[in-house]
């Protein structure tokens, strides 16, 4: 057995637009705050080192001024900084706070520098360099003063700063996925309205075309665009000259054909029976190559836009009727619901006529007997029904539902369809006969644990426009 391949779509035009467009500006604004965020926390901790330091300036001052006995410094101490933890070191001597409360910090000697470091997480340590009067003479000794500053507020601002990075962070995804979106829609939109187009052509409408485009980069390709409809249209139109003109052509010889051989009819008795053979074998391809050409010039008549309905109004039931009676078949079944019987339609009774009968024709010729036409009003049972629906269905192999808008191709008869006698015209045509009165024509799924072929025809109940 083997192994499964799962192929996976590449992402579209616009989506990996939107993506890159949405990237770029993520990560330029990334990038922005990256060295704003650093240069904020630089700051930041200078503007930290800054304030604690002239703060103990304030404090070693302080000290400078009121201190001339070195054994009040204790109490000096906690008097002028009662939540911190201060202390002085004279000559080797500790006042206040003990040695061990700094830790590591550098004690010997007398420093003639500032030094500011985190002691902890939640504590700097700031050594400063003072002068104290000790005594009545007048002398000074040189000192540092140890102080343990707490810098919760600024740990406060730190967190407030990371919390507006984390929230500016999420409006520039907003803002970048956005900003991705509308690019990438801006980017695709002409794609899209070539797509449009294109769809628009390929249904028929070969008088689209791109409006001219500002941007450079969308000429080439408009113009590209424009040229080839014009090229499909003029094309198109040949075709079409050809088939009506070759219709037109071929209908001449066609009807001296047909006057001859209904002279030869006429005589048919005073020939031979292999004579007889080949009149019936003249008879039906003639008869048969009539209505090919018949079914090009009505063709070419849908192409050209002059296809126009001549309407009457007549009782659903008996024109059903004559479509059967018309048909010359026998295992035809005719099941018409109560109310679609009463059912007055407006229709061009020759154009669905025709349509019908291309229809049963198509069912016993590649189907197999016996052949459903039925009739019900939508939705079935409502006492104000907008539509019609008829049906034909048949018991043969039936198609592949999948596939089965091919059949409605012009000279489409389907693979296992390929060596019958049709023209590959029948469906084509019903499909534009009933087209013209506004409806569609369908293949729909045979009942539950039947074979066959369903296709059904939906008819607007109101009157069908006469102009084509």
């Amino acid at each position: 057995m083997g192994a499964v391949v799962r192929r996976y779509s590449s992402p579209s035009l616009r989506t990996r637009a939107a993506l890159f467009v949405g990237a770029s500006v993520f990560a330029g604004a990334a990038v922005l705050f990256t060295v704003t965020v650093i240069a904020s926390r630089s700051w930041v901790g200078s503007e930290q080192r800054s304030l604690l330091v002239a703060h103990a300036r304030e404090h070693a001052r302080l000290l400078e001024n009121v201190v001339d006995d070195p054994s009040r410094l204790d109490q000096i101490l906690t008097s002028l900084l009662p939540s911190a933890v201060a202390a002085v070191e004279i000559e080797g001597r500790w006042y206040g706070a003990p040695r061990t409360r700094f830790g590591d910090a550098p004690t010997d000697g007398v420093a003639g520098f500032d030094y500011v470091a985190d002691a902890t997480d939640s504590e700097s340590l700031i050594i400063l360099p003072i002068e104290l009067a000790i005594g009545t003479t007048g002398g000074t000794s040189m000192g540092r003063l140890f102080l343990l500053a707490d810098h919760a507020q600024w740990d406060a601002r730190r967190t407030r700063t990371g919390r507006l990075v984390i929230v500016s962070a999420i409006l520039l995804a907003v803002v970048a996925a956005g900003a991705g979106s509308i690019a990438g829609r801006r980017l695709s939109r002409p794609l899209a309205e070539i797509a449009a187009a294109a769809r628009k052509v390929g249904a028929g409408g070969l008088e689209t075309r791109l409006p001219e485009s500002e941007d450079p980069a969308l000429t080439d390709l408009i113009e590209t665009f424009n040229e080839m409809v014009e090229t499909v249209a003029a094309r198109a139109a040949a075709d079409q000259r050809f088939n009506s003109d070759v219709s037109h052509e071929l209908r001449s010889p066609l009807t001296t054909l047909m006057a001859s051989l209904a002279v030869m009819q006429s005589r048919r008795h005073e020939l031979s029976p292999a004579n007889q053979t080949a009149l019936d074998l003249l008879d039906a391809d003639l008869h048969r190559f009539s209505r090919l050409v018949d079914d090009l010039l009505e063709m070419s008549r849908f192409d050209a836009n002059v296809a126009a309905l001549v309407s009457s109004r007549v009782n659903l039931n008996e024109f059903l009727e004559e479509v059967v009676k018309s048909s010359g078949q026998n295992d035809i079944n005719l099941v018409v619901s109560p109310m679609a019987r009463v059912f007055e339609i407006e229709l061009d009774k020759r154009r669905m006529a025709r349509a019908l009968a291309n229809l049963l024709d198509n069912a016993f010729r590649h189907g197999a007997p016996p052949i459903w036409l039925t009739a019900i009003e939508i939705p079935p049972g409502d006492v104000k029904p907008s539509h019609v629906k008829i049906s034909v269905e048949d018991r043969g192999p039936g198609v592949d539902l999948d596939r089965s808008e091919e059949l409605f191709e012009r000279f489409n008869r389907g693979p296992r369809l390929s060596r019958s006698n049709g023209s590959g015209l029948g469906l084509a045509l019903a499909r534009e006969h009933v087209r013209l009165h506004g409806g569609s024509v369908a293949f729909e799924p045979v009942p539950r644990g039947t074979t066959g072929t369903c296709i059904t025809v939906v008819l607007p109940l109101r009157a069908p426009d006469s102009d084509g």
